[in-house]
């Protein structure tokens, strides 16, 4: 009888031991799944930063191609080659502006 009582108690043991592994497993999992969530928030928020400054780089490009071909006279191949931009996409641009 006390074998019996014994084993069942070493059972419940083990039985409440694989449980509070498992909880603690589902804790941590949580905690590494809010760490991933607060830094891909972090990464959006770094990229939008990046993507205003990029944007205001562009105006700013744009407006200096437009004064260089219109103003100063130089040429969309040469701009082009200056800019890394196709000739065609220069053309754009100085055409957008009018």
């Amino acid at each position: 009888m006390v074998d019996i009582v014994s084993t069942n108690l070493l059972k419940a043991e083990v039985i409440s031991t694989d449980k509070v592994n498992e909880i603690r497993e589902q804790q941590e999992q949580s905690r590494a799944l809010d760490r991933n969530i607060e830094a891909l928030g972090t990464t959006m928020e770094e990229l939008n930063k990046l993507q205003e400054q990029v944007s205001t780089y562009l105006d700013l490009r744009n407006k200096f191609i437009n004064k260089l071909y219109k103003d100063f006279g130089v040429s969309a191949i040469k701009l082009s080659e200056m800019t890394g931009l196709s000739r065609q996409m220069v053309h754009n641009l100085v055409k957008e502006e009018e």
